[in-house]
């Protein structure tokens, strides 16, 4: 078996018009990585601790550790991480998979619930919030009420231009990706990731560093489904829209009703549903009236 840093060669026996043959095939890398953060002991200390472990596809660490902090509310700016630092001192494993982040505001040790509500955190994204009324205690950024923001046209062709820079999954089929577009339909930024938690958080933090300006003026489209968590994650960002190819939960409609995100679901060709703040779409009178 064969290694890069995202994709594992292996050989397999795969049957098809009823023959069995040998031969490679790429496979998507999964890791672990931890997210250690420092907290600031009682005696005056600082001790760094672990906040947090996700599954990921390696690529992009810092970015992902940036967007995760910043969209479950840890830190404000993409400036509030210091540093960055792989724990060479914890042996090959934690040079690859532990990852120090220097804050310029240790949090504060008696932080129960901060630090208790990542320990489960893995690439299912349960993070231990359930309701909305969590995500208003986070105060996120009013989303801007621009209408007629992009025509559906435009829209219509995302799907098609995000799958033409997700070489992860050309290769695999196993990898979720999020795409930031501009109102005019152009690419700010696509992520890939095993998990697609982590793909959007790789899109945030990115952004919070590259182009901060850009995201309460921006498209999102996840690749799978519109869960609450990956809504949450873009309405704390200020993303005002969001697509996804696949169905949207109950609570993410919810929630995208509670905060004024326009949520799209099923976009697939020439084919989409709105399920919230469909004034943000431009579309023909003859489409408004439909």
């Amino acid at each position: 078996m064969k290694k890069n840093k995202d994709i594992v060669k292996n050989s397999i026996q795969q049957y098809k018009n009823e023959h069995l043959k040998l031969q490679d095939d790429d496979v998507c890398v999964e890791e672990p990585l931890e997210f250690r953060v420092p907290f600031l002991l009682q005696s005056g200390i600082t001790e760094y601790r672990t906040l947090a472990i996700t599954m990921r596809t390696p690529g992009s660490d810092f970015d992902l550790a940036r967007g995760f902090l910043y969209s479950e509310g840890v830190i404000a700016n993409a400036s509030d991480i210091v540093n960055f630092r792989y724990c060479n001192d914890r042996g090959t494993a934690g040079s690859r998979n532990s990852l120090e982040l220097q804050l310029k505001t240790p949090l504060p040790v008696d932080s129960h619930l901060l630090e208790s509500r990542f320990t489960t955190y893995s690439s299912c994204g349960l993070c231990g919030k359930t309701s909305i009324q969590s995500l208003e205690l986070q105060n996120p950024p009013r989303l801007n009420e621009q209408t007629d923001v992009i025509g559906v046209k435009s829209l219509e062709q995302f799907s098609a231009k995000m799958l033409k820079h997700q070489p992860l999954y050309q290769k695999t089929g196993s990898s979720h990706a999020s795409g930031l577009f501009d109102s005019e339909g152009n690419i700010i930024k696509i992520c890939e990731d095993i998990g697609r938690h982590n793909a959007l958080d790789k899109l945030i933090g990115y952004c919070l560093q590259e182009a901060p300006e850009k995201l309460a003026n921006s498209i999102l489209l996840v690749s799978g489904r519109a869960s609450f968590e990956l809504v949450q994650k873009a309405i704390k960002s200020g993303i005002p829209m969001m697509a996804a190819a696949g169905a949207p939960s109950s609570l993410a409609v919810e929630t995208a009703k509670r905060f004024n995100l326009t949520l799209i679901g099923f976009l697939r060709g020439s084919g989409f549903n709105i399920y919230n703040a469909g004034w943000r779409l431009k579309t023909s009178e003859e489409e408004k009236n439909v």
